[in-house]
């Protein structure tokens, strides 16, 4: 038996569909009494983040991917705590994929305790084995990063250009858990850089402190 409850990612939230293999986890289970079924619903979601994987289904790159590709406010929904290792450059400008589209929101202050610092954030994102930034955001507006641990130790950590209306953090008198911890610029980086950053509010982050 699969057993009962929320199945976010599957069985295996680590794993990925492999629907030509016939390998796949996108299932219901129904109590079929005298005819048919029908109305269920898997609740699909492009936004959760189910597992720390660098790419593919569940991943947050994955999430990138389809905030991108999907028009219109998207927000992350961290299921998952733990460290996020990137192996693969996006492109030359960001390790993740470079923000394309207006109102993402990222955040894991949800997760916050649980990962591998019992006082911070439950989520980190890590790479340092690639010379360029994190995390890049060019020409769109509206971003919103919150809760993660951002850890690098070449270029800029965290990078805008040409744009405004973001919140990087948040008030910790609303809610400490909104802080993001930034270390590791290399040299001549950047923990966050701002280019033609306006009507921006960068609040209650960590720059060059761990959470440890």
């Amino acid at each position: 038996s699969d057993g009962a409850g929320p199945r976010f990612g599957g069985q295996n939230p680590a794993g990925v569909d492999d629907f030509a293999g016939g390998s796949y986890e996108h299932k219901a289970t129904v109590t079929v009494s005298g005819g048919n079924v029908g109305g269920i619903d898997f609740g699909f979601s492009f936004n959760t983040i189910v597992n720390t994987n660098d790419t593919r289904q569940g991943s947050l790159r994955q999430f990138v991917e389809n905030a991108n590709a999907i028009t219109g406010a998207n927000a992350s929904i961290f299921k998952i705590a733990g460290t996020i290792t990137l192996i693969t450059d996006a492109s030359d400008q960001g390790i993740l994929p470079t923000i394309e589209d207006d109102g993402i929101t990222i955040d894991a202050s949800n997760q916050w305790g649980n990962g591998p610092y019992p006082d911070g954030p439950g989520i980190v994102v890590v790479c340092t084995t690639i010379n360029d930034e994190l995390f890049y955001a060019i020409d769109v507006d509206n971003i919103t990063l919150r809760g993660i641990y951002w850890k690098s130790n070449r270029d800029d950590v965290i990078a805008f250009k040409n744009s405004s209306g973001n919140f990087i953090g948040g008030d910790p008198d609303v809610n400490p858990h909104y802080a993001n911890y930034i270390t590791g610029a290399g040299s001549g980086g950047e923990g966050i850089e701002c280019d033609n950053l306006d009507n921006s509010i960068i609040i209650g982050n960590y720059i060059g402190i761990t959470p440890d």
